[in-house]
């Protein structure tokens, strides 16, 4: 799907057109997933265009999930989430009820289940007609809306087919799919081409337009870039500055394997994957000005920098779950601020937190400052790099509501004691955010930032993995 410039994660239907007019349909299988639920489900996402679907909630269900939502707790009662292996342990974890599953019994309704599914699709198969399932794959033909006329109309959805338009579709702002899937990531980086190939060594492109459907803006100058098709000439060293105004939020995947040379400023937030495998070049997430004058935000979603092996990255506001997993190499400041008082008593450490739980999980390399609630659940797996948290007893963030956010088995170390590397390391890391903070017009923020890094021994406590690895920067998977 990238080739033909598309996201990975996006409808069956528009996969299987897409594919078909770039011809790469019959190389490549697509892979669905998501709610389903039974042999129905399975016949109408091939008839869409899918060759394989997935389930997840319905074989855990057949396993003897009862969707209770606590996977995370190590307090499964039903022991399948869980490392819990006796009665006595589940008593001294202080488990109201657990009745683990019997093996042999979890695998027979496991296949029970997958074999009524397979039998409905057969059935349905040769209700259609057919003789192979795979022989149904995109015959959305055979599909009728049969209800809910007067809330949705899926016509086009069950009508198009790939002879009705070309690839170049997709990138239109108004296609038959009318989705401008990656339109706006293409047109910066063929005004960036353009203006290279001009002999300019500094390209700006300004847009206060950004809304959640522009997903990956700056990933593909980033791949052009990579591939040397902009200029023979470049070398890393051309400026490209992508800056979004007033309020923008980005969609999925801004950043996304971002390179040197490449320098994005959002003024709004951004949502989930920020910076995903970035190689290099800076971003600055900062809050964006209301209507009233007053800035908020600065937040984003969810995977901020998995897997990032380079790049600098300022986050003025708070990021969702699983932020910088698998950090490997970057540097991150993550300036969401406490609230008010820290009361760990009150449940829900993650949905009052700064970042929302499983933050750096499997980290191996790289820098991070957090100036607010790291959230709970951290540092799982961490086996490299170092984290910078600020210290505010005053409100309760103090080393023991450190300790209380460790993930449960995570083999780190959290001190309050600093040494010249780690003073270097701080005052090079929140300098570069003040800057960014002066460029966004917040020299006032930026001030307070600043003064952080003039004392910051008693101001922050650094977490290292007790065991670093001996060579960190090749494990981002």
């Amino acid at each position: 799907l990238r080739h033909v410039g598309l996201p990975v994660e996006i409808g069956v239907r528009e996969a299987h057109l897409a594919l078909q007019a770039s011809g790469l349909r019959e190389k490549v299988e697509v892979w669905c997933d998501g709610g389903i639920k039974g042999g129905a489900d399975v016949i109408k996402m091939i008839l869409l265009g899918a060759n394989r679907c997935g389930f997840g909630t319905m074989s855990m269900v057949a396993i003897g999930c009862t969707i209770c939502r606590g996977c995370q707790l190590d307090t499964c009662h039903v022991g399948i989430a869980t490392q819990v292996m006796t009665q006595g342990e589940a008593d001294h974890k202080g488990m109201k009820r657990w009745v683990p599953r019997e093996f042999d019994r979890a695998v027979t309704n496991l296949v029970n289940y997958f074999s009524a599914v397979g039998e409905e699709v057969k059935e349905l198969t040769a209700a259609l007609g057919a003789m192979r399932t795979q022989d149904l794959v995109g015959r959305c033909d055979l599909l009728v809306q049969s209800r809910a006329h007067d809330r949705v109309d899926l016509t086009e959805l069950i009508t198009v087919t790939a002879e009705d338009y070309s690839i170049e579709d997709y990138f239109a702002p108004v296609g038959p799919m009318r989705r401008p899937l990656n339109h706006l990531t293409k047109v910066i980086a063929g005004m960036a081409m353009e203006q290279i190939e001009q002999g300019q060594t500094d390209v700006v492109y300004e847009d206060d337009k950004v809304t959640s459907m522009d997903r990956a803006l700056g990933t593909y100058l980033s791949g052009e870039l990579t591939r040397g098709r902009m200029t023979a000439r470049w070398n890393g060293n051309i400026s490209t500055d992508l800056v979004f105004h007033e309020g923008t939020i980005p969609g999925n995947g801004l950043a996304a394997f971002n390179v040197k040379g490449v320098s994005v400023r959002v003024e709004g937030g951004a949502q989930d994957g920020v910076g995903k495998g970035s190689l290099g070049g800076h971003v600055a997430v900062l809050k964006g000005m209301n209507w009233q004058g007053k800035r908020l935000d600065g937040s984003v979603g969810k995977s901020l920098l998995y897997g990032a092996q380079g790049g600098t990255f300022y986050i003025q506001g708070d990021a969702d779950s699983r932020a910088c997993i698998r950090l490997s190499g970057a540097d991150v400041v993550i300036g969401g601020r406490l609230r008010g008082l820290v009361d760990d008593e009150l449940g829900n450490m993650a949905g009052r937190a700064n970042l929302k739980g499983f933050a750096f999980e499997y980290m191996t390399l790289g820098r991070a400052i957090v100036l607010g609630d790291p959230g709970p659940w951290m540092c799982s797996g961490m086996t490299g790099g170092v984290i910078y948290i600020r210290l505010q007893p005053e409100l309760g963030m103090d080393l023991a509501a450190l300790e209380r956010r460790k993930a449960k088995g995570a083999l780190v170390a959290i001190v309050d004691t600093l040494d010249t590397t780690d003073e270097s390391n701080l005052a090079e890391m929140l300098g570069g955010y003040a800057d960014a903070l002066e460029e966004g017009n917040q020299a006032d923020e930026a001030r307070e930032v600043r003064e952080l890094a003039v004392a910051p021994h008693g101001q922050f406590a650094k977490v290292i993995a007790v065991n670093q690895q001996v060579d960190p920067s090749v494990s981002t998977e």
